[in-house]
């Protein structure tokens, strides 16, 4: 053993403790990014079908609460949506895929931010179909906001600013009930299971569709 191993054998026993050290909290790391992209934390409808929602907006600058009371109205495949002149407009869907209109009533007050949301089906199997915008083609009237209406969206927050959430000079406030509509593309033969609403992961909304067909 050469002189400098000598010297330095207690550091180089030592190497692979830190290494495994390193790996370990890099790997905490990892899995704690990972873990907060994803839906992990879904608060369920109660017995009315009615999902009391409370999440939270943080930046480390802005801070707003989300929080709505979220009901599933329906959940129908469509062939045709309605214009602004209530002719209905033929939907074409990419060649396999099918387009459903997802209905849903919000209770919330009017001064709360709701903007920004995500909806989506979730199959018997869980797999997750997103609504996304363009995944179908239509001269239909289709809604550009997805929680809230699109002629009063309520209060919303100004990128780059820290000042709370408001609704626009001139809007008029959103009203504390209201009812909003998206469409979902899904393969053909989908069973949607339940309906999903989110503003940021982990947490989530879920409602089942077999209670929304019950009521309906």
């Amino acid at each position: 053993m050469s002189t400098w191993a000598r010297r330095n054998r207690k550091a180089l026993l030592l190497l692979p403790v830190a290494a495994i050290t390193a790996v370990l909290a890099s790997s905490s790391r990892i899995e704690d990014y990972w873990w907060t992209k994803g839906l992990h934390d879904g608060t369920k409808a109660d017995a009315s079908g009615v999902v009391h929602f409370s999440d939270a907006y943080d930046d480390g600058y802005l801070t707003y609460p989300i929080e709505a009371s979220i009901a599933l109205k329906a959940v129908e495949p469509v062939t045709t949506i309605q214009s602004h002149l209530g002719k209905p407009e033929p939907v074409t869907a990419p060649d396999g895929a099918m387009v459903w209109r997802v209905g849903l009533r919000f209770e919330a007050d009017p001064d709360t931010a709701l903007s920004g949301c995500k909806i989506a089906i979730v199959d018997a199997d869980g797999t997750r179909y997103d609504a996304e915008p363009r995944q179908f083609e239509s001269r239909g009237s289709t809604p550009i906001h997805t929680c809230v209406p699109d002629e009063t969206p309520g209060p919303q927050a100004t990128v780059g600013s820290t000042a709370a959430p408001k609704v626009a000079e001139g809007e008029a406030p959103r009203p504390p009930a209201y009812d909003t509509v998206v469409y979902v593309v899904t393969p053909v033969g989908v069973k949607p299971r339940a309906v999903r609403v989110w503003w940021f992961p982990p947490k989530y909304a879920e409602l089942p569709v077999e209670d929304a067909a019950s009521r309906g």
